[in-house]
């Protein structure tokens, strides 16, 4: 069964998000570590670019990174939704079989390839920002979460 986190999929939709965004608050939900454990910084440093003080440098890896990491991501989170929906579906209606191991294996390692590239993303931005502008990221980070 698929728990959707309802509070974000209502705020996606007050703040106008596309269908595109929508899907991405929609796929958070198969990540390894949720979101509201290990925040998606880059939503935050796009929100808050001026306030951050990017230089032009910083700004232009802030867009590679944008358009780079969903096309990584999301891709990882649909085959993820997509085993753990039939998994679901076979587990309901008494239908498992004796592959059960084998997709539950594979639903953890996609979901473990999608945490991986979360993490470097982390470890690429944190490199890219100074120590005052990465502590203000995670700190915006933190509030808007909650």
């Amino acid at each position: 069964m698929v728990r959707l986190h309802v509070p974000a999929l209502v705020l996606a939709g007050l703040m106008g998000a596309t269908s595109a965004a929508a899907e991405a608050v929609r796929l958070n939900q198969y990540a390894l570590v949720l979101p509201g454990n290990l925040p998606h910084l880059m939503h935050t440093i796009r929100d808050h670019r001026a306030e951050l003080g990017l230089d032009a440098r910083q700004s232009a890896e802030v867009d590679a990174i944008l358009i780079e990491i969903p096309t990584k991501i999301r891709p990882l989170f649909r085959k993820g939704e997509e085993i753990e929906k039939a998994i679901s579906a076979d587990v309901l209606t008494g239908h498992v079989g004796p592959d059960l191991k084998a997709r539950l294996d594979a639903l953890q390692t996609i979901k473990r390839e999608a945490a991986e590239v979360h993490i470097a993303c982390i470890a690429r931005v944190r490199a890219m920002l100074s120590a005052d502008q990465y502590q203000r990221v995670l700190t915006l980070a933190q509030t808007e979460t909650k």
